[in-house]
């Protein structure tokens, strides 16, 4: 019985697939996509990028919160969505960057969320280009009724 080795919800940049990691490729690397998403995001209104901590504790994917990207509403800058920068050990080897996107407040009582969506998609494509330069970016290619799962690196 095999399976995946990596667990992610939007995107996979695989990193530290072959080698060994120690604390200090962790701390190396989440420095690394602070400081990027930090020069990233510092033009683009409504947004504050800043590094995270905690952990989400699954036992076969345990992942690390590092870095997450407020979004603000422009009216009452109250924040309208969190994308939120995981690494997430892989079930064999190496670690996955991955983020997600969650609802913080609910602005549909304000004037301009569909305009503020469509900021949320720009804000989203920045943190994932960001995100690939820091590893490989893999998709699955082929899923197997025994768990197995074969990767390829995304051109």
């Amino acid at each position: 019985m095999g399976t995946c080795n990596f667990s992610f919800e939007n995107i996979c940049v695989a990193v530290g697939v072959g080698e060994e990691w120690e604390d200090y490729h962790y701390d190396d690397l989440k420095e690394s996509v602070v400081d990027d998403l930090g020069e990233a995001f510092k033009k683009v209104w409504g947004t504050r990028a800043t590094d995270a901590d905690g952990s989400d504790y699954d036992r076969n994917y345990s992942g690390s919160r590092i870095a997450e990207v407020d979004i603000n509403h422009p009216r009452d800058f109250r924040v309208y969505r969190r994308i939120t920068i995981w690494l997430r050990s892989g079930y064999y080897e190496g670690a996955c960057l991955d983020y997600e996107i969650e609802e913080v407040d609910d602005c549909s009582d304000l004037r301009g969320t569909k305009t503020l969506d469509k900021h949320v998609d720009k804000c989203e494509k920045i943190v994932s280009s960001v995100l690939k330069r820091h590893g490989d970016e893999l998709q699955v290619s082929a899923r197997f009724s025994n768990g197995e799962t074969w990767y390829n690196k995304v051109k």
